[in-house]
């Protein structure tokens, strides 16, 4: 009699281990079928709205020189004032000093425009990085 109570409590946890773990199972099966759904719904979008953050920091970075431009272009114009209200008429070798410190002001202006040029590689790594996440998408997709 004891054996057979000791076979059926046996028998009943067997079966007890057994079917939780079947639903384990399929509990992880579906956890990873609806991982992989998310995954790919995630490269997808990241594939499409890439064009459209390509456009973005391209307005951005349009707007963003638009605006340095003209801060320059101001700061420019207020160095030539400050230089043509300190030159006095009378006085020789005034237009020559006028128009190296015109000079010289421009050279400061091509240098700071040429500043600008860096935002433009700035644009390339944040498309580089972008691209990245893309790629980091499809490889936890795949695994």
């Amino acid at each position: 009699m004891r054996s057979m109570k000791w076979a059926t409590i046996t028998i009943g946890l067997t079966l007890f281990i057994t079917s939780g773990c079947a639903m384990n199972r399929a509990n992880i099966t579906e956890l990873s079928k609806k991982q992989g759904e998310y995954y790919a719904e995630l490269k997808t979008m990241l594939q499409n709205k890439r064009t459209l953050m390509a456009s973005a920091l391209t307005v951005q970075l349009q707007a963003d020189k638009e605006f340095e431009l003209n801060l320059l272009m101001w700061k420019r114009d207020l160095k030539k004032a400050e230089v043509l209200l300190q030159v006095d008429a009378d006085v020789t070798g005034n237009k020559e000093l006028l128009c190296k410190k015109l000079a010289e002001i421009n050279l400061e202006e091509v240098i700071d425009i040429s500043n600008l040029q860096i935002e433009e590689s700035r644009k390339d790594v944040i498309l580089q990085l972008y691209d990245k996440l893309n790629n980091a998408v499809e490889d936890l997709e795949k695994k």
